[in-house]
């Protein structure tokens, strides 16, 4: 296996390719999960009445919200999650 890492902007979301209506593949969402997380130091964000800090490497996403965002169903989602 080759070392060394890529640096992979997270701009890539804007793309056509990224975009287009499809079912993504594990790969893809494993992609989506670090492109989406919380890449800044702690910030405080407001969801209804309360008020969630989010480190670095977290997400405030559901599964449902992942599910919809990689057109999967729900089990499919949640077992990705737990595996």
């Amino acid at each position: 296996m080759q070392q060394g890492w890529i640096k992979l902007h997270r701009k890539i979301q804007d793309d056509v390719f990224w975009k287009e209506s499809r079912e993504f593949s594990k790969l893809e969402a494993w992609l989506d999960i670090l492109l989406e997380v919380q890449h800044s130091e702690t910030q405080s964000v407001i969801l209804g009445f309360q008020i969630f800090k989010v480190e670095r490497g977290e997400s405030l996403k559901s599964y449902s919200t992942w599910a919809s965002r990689w057109n999967w169903t729900l089990s499919k989602t949640k077992r990705y999650f737990n595996f």
